[in-house]
């Protein structure tokens, strides 16, 4: 999905991963998806999406945008672990910025609390986040934009309650980290 969404003129498209695909798309692509990766293993999305377009389908960027934040949120654990939010959280309210991104830095690549295949997730995705941010003229998404979208995807509540006050703590904290990249 990353590299089909940061391709091209695909990065460039206004919306990308703020405009919701449509549902009954992103469920024929996934189950597309699933069938074709038991056929051939090697096969990834980008192969998919252009035998798709022979078959004269659209999946357009908004699809497959939707898509990888779906995959994101069936995860059984979010990328950035849920114990790691209490840190992140008490980092945030610091008021050196260096302090505060030292600190977030520290806890993210803490081994005891987020496994490597996370921190290289997290690395992965916020690597792909700023690709995204460098067109924030044309796609209308600043690092805070694509933090309020990606937010509940990639960092989870420990109680898994949803507040106004939660979601604008978790987008802050990764605005604070797709910022921190540039």
């Amino acid at each position: 999905c990353c590299e089909y969404l940061v391709s091209d003129d695909n990065v460039k498209t206004e919306g990308i991963l703020r405009i919701s695909g449509q549902s009954t798309t992103i469920q024929k692509l996934k189950h597309m998806y699933d069938d074709e990766k038991i056929e051939a293993e090697h096969l990834n999305l980008q192969d998919l999406l252009k035998k798709t377009e022979e078959s004269n389908r659209k999946f357009d960027v908004f699809n497959v945008g939707a898509l990888l934040k779906s995959f994101l949120n069936e995860l059984p654990e979010s990328v950035i672990p849920r114990v790691c939010y209490p840190h992140l959280l008490r980092a945030q309210r610091m008021r050196s910025k260096r302090r505060k991104l030292a600190v977030m830095t520290a806890v993210l690549n803490d081994t005891l609390l987020v496994p490597p295949p996370h921190r290289r997730c997290i690395h992965f995705l916020l690597c792909f986040l700023q690709k995204i941010s460098e067109h924030e003229k044309e796609n209308k998404m600043s690092a805070h934009n694509l933090a309020v979208c990606f937010a509940p995807t990639l960092l989870r509540t420990p109680d898994s309650r949803r507040t106004i006050t939660i979601e604008v703590s978790a987008s802050t904290l990764l605005n604070d980290l797709c910022t921190s990249l540039n």
